[in-house]
């Protein structure tokens, strides 16, 4: 995905310079706004499946914050999943649907007629790989409530252990900056 990424990125970035460029020295690229949208669209839904991969999503969930290691912070972090993951489904269904109908009216974009599906289509792809995800998240987030799950925070013991370890090298470093 994050070679999908990087290649959407430079082609964004190409199709604007050449339309710069064609400005520039008074060259009117007529249709780039076809192309660049398109490319956009994918662009966006493949940062929307990488971040449900990575689960990176901006997010305001000031529970997690305010809230200690409980089992209703436990309920509410499973409730969200659960919303997230129905709410994704949704749109991904919205999204086929969209499709249907682009198809049924042979949508194109008016100057190079490329049917308006090419784009849509990431839709189905975004929200159908942020589906996935979640639903493993969803139940990830159900196993640590049952307590068969992983946690994600870090134990107390863990952390003093890896303080330690942190001041060990540092004093090593000091003493070859001072040698």
């Amino acid at each position: 995905m994050r070679a999908a990424i990087v290649v959407l990125i430079f082609g964004t970035a190409a199709i604007l310079w050449v339309e710069v460029a064609g400005r520039i020295i008074h060259h009117n690229w007529t249709g780039y706004e076809e192309i660049l949208t398109m490319t956009v669209f994918w662009l966006y839904m493949f940062g929307c499946a990488y971040c449900s991969r990575e689960d990176t999503h901006i997010k305001a969930d000031i529970v997690s914050v305010l809230m200690k290691e409980c089992m209703a912070k436990r309920i509410i972090e499973l409730c969200r999943w659960i919303l997230t993951t129905i709410l994704c489904f949704i749109l991904m269904i919205w999204a086929i649907s969209l499709i249907q109908w682009d198809i049924s009216q042979g949508n194109e974009t008016y100057v190079y007629r490329l049917p308006v599906w090419i784009g849509d289509i990431s839709m189905v792809f975004g929200f159908g790989i942020s589906t996935i995800y979640n639903v493993i998240y969803t139940f990830d987030s159900f196993m640590r409530l049952i307590g068969k799950g992983r946690t994600p925070e870090v134990k107390e013991d863990e952390l003093s252990e890896v303080a330690a370890e942190v001041e060990e090298a540092a004093a090593e470093l000091e003493g070859e900056v001072t040698e």
